[in-house]
Order: C-alpha cells, then structure tokens, then sequence
C-alpha cells in the first residue's frame, strides 16, 4: 500500500508461514475476581477446526498469580487466575487452529502436484503424511 504520509514510499507486509493453514484471533480481555470467559469473533469459529486450538495468554499486570485456560472452543475460552486468586486486571490473549478443511495439510510433496500440466504424481509415506502426524512404514 502507499504509505499514508511519505510521498514515493509504500508499506510491504508479509504473511506468516509454518507448517498447517491456521486461523488466529487475539485481543485484550478483563479478569474480574480471578476470572474471564472471552466470547470469540464469529468469523474464527467458521473456519477454525476444534481439534489442537491453543491459547495464548499474558498477564498486564505486574502481580498477578498466573493465569490458566480451563475451557477452550471456536467460540470462547475461559481463563482463571492460579492460586484461587481474586485478581481484576487486563490480559492479552492470541487463540490460533487450523483451519478446517487444511487438518491434514502436507508440507513436502512432490513438485509435478504445484504445477499445472504436471505429470502424475508419485507419492511416498513422507510424501502424504499430515503435520504432526507419526510416519509407519
């Protein structure tokens, strides 16, 4: 994009990459007496897979006892503060999935598969295993 105030400069940004199609969400959520559920945006439950969600969450206070997720799904999540404790205070959280559709995505394939007009596709147990997944021969 042209950079809003810098005449003849332009913004690049690029994409992460890794091994699966993820889907994120992250914003800044209220503890309130030790506890917060935080209702996910509808666009991250249509496309995120419920199976391997992981939570991400980090405290903006600098006396809090640790915080823990107890429930996890597309459309919210529930954190507690350890310890029973009873703290109010903000916290910043990153909720990542895959996406459905992309769970057993593969990483490394053969070269004809990307292009077009390519000729048939040998494949091999590395070639077809999904992330994460163990490799049996």
């Amino acid at each position: 994009m042209e950079h809003p105030t810098q005449a003849g400069k332009e913004i690049w940004y690029a994409s992460l990459e890794g091994p699966e199609a993820g889907a994120y969400a992250r914003d800044t959520a209220q503890l309130v007496d030790g506890e917060a559920t935080v209702a996910l945006p509808e666009y991250f439950a249509l496309v995120a897979a419920e199976a391997g969600l992981t939570v991400i969450l980090t405290p903006l206070s600098g006396s809090p006892k640790g915080l823990a997720v107890t429930q996890k799904g597309t459309d919210r999540f529930t954190v507690v503060e350890l310890m029973e404790g009873t703290g109010t205070y903000e916290f910043d959280w990153e909720i990542k999935a895959v996406r459905q559709g992309f769970e057993d995505y593969r990483v490394i394939r053969n070269a004809s598969e990307s292009r077009p007009g390519g000729s048939e596709r040998e494949e091999s147990a590395h070639d077809t295993q999904p992330f994460g997944q163990p490799i049996t021969e």
